[in-house]
């Protein structure tokens, strides 16, 4: 029985669809492709001594590998993205359309690939919206990259979300993190995932 993996964003990824898909792969696209998808090189190349150099057969069992051991990583987008990366236009094409994966094939960044590489978790179905906690939020992570942002940054006697700072044990730079407080099942974590949301963050505008 072939199995299924799911992607954060519904896109099943089976043991049938991965083998289809090596008609699309290239003998080049091997080690580039494994080492993407986060393979070491070893086990790259203990694939490829056991099947004998037969690339379909070491691209198959490079991609179940990665299924089986890839974690949150396991995604259609993140494959897809991984394709175009390594410059195969048409597997990618081909398994966007099989699972319809959404991701851009621009050289923009693509935020869904940036937060899945980030084990960031998919929002859940229902939520309550928060747009002054939100706006707050997301204005104290712009802050941390400006240097001139000082650990006491002024908010409301209301906010829960406060800034910290240490300094780096490797150099004189400040390493910096933001807090978010409140009670348990308050929401903490779904707020900071909503705030992470957002393209001119990730590209520290």
């Amino acid at each position: 029985m072939m199995s299924t993996a799911t992607g954060n964003h519904g896109n099943h990824l089976s043991h049938l669809l991965l083998h289809n898909l090596t008609e699309y792969l290239y003998p080049a696209d091997y080690h580039p492709l494994g080492l993407r998808l986060g393979i070491e090189e070893v086990r790259l190349q203990n694939i490829e001594r056991a099947r004998d150099g037969v690339f379909p057969e070491c691209h198959y069992h490079m991609l179940v590998d990665w299924m089986k051991e890839g974690g949150c990583s396991v995604t259609s987008q993140h494959l897809v993205q991984s394709l175009l990366k390594i410059g195969n236009k048409a597997a990618a094409d081909w398994l966007r359309t099989e699972t319809g994966a959404r991701v851009s094939t621009s050289g923009e960044l693509d935020l869904d690939f940036v937060l899945t590489q980030g084990n960031v978790p998919s929002l859940p179905g229902c939520l309550t919206e928060r747009p002054t906690e939100l706006t707050e939020l997301r204005k104290k992570l712009r802050s941390l990259s400006s240097s001139s942002s000082s650990s006491s940054s002024s908010s409301s006697s209301s906010s829960r979300v406060s800034s910290a700072l240490s300094p780096s044990s490797s150099n004189t730079k400040e390493t910096r993190w933001l807090v978010v407080r409140g009670m348990s099942g308050m929401g903490k974590s779904v707020l900071v995932n909503q705030a992470v949301r957002d393209e001119e963050l990730m590209q520290g505008r």
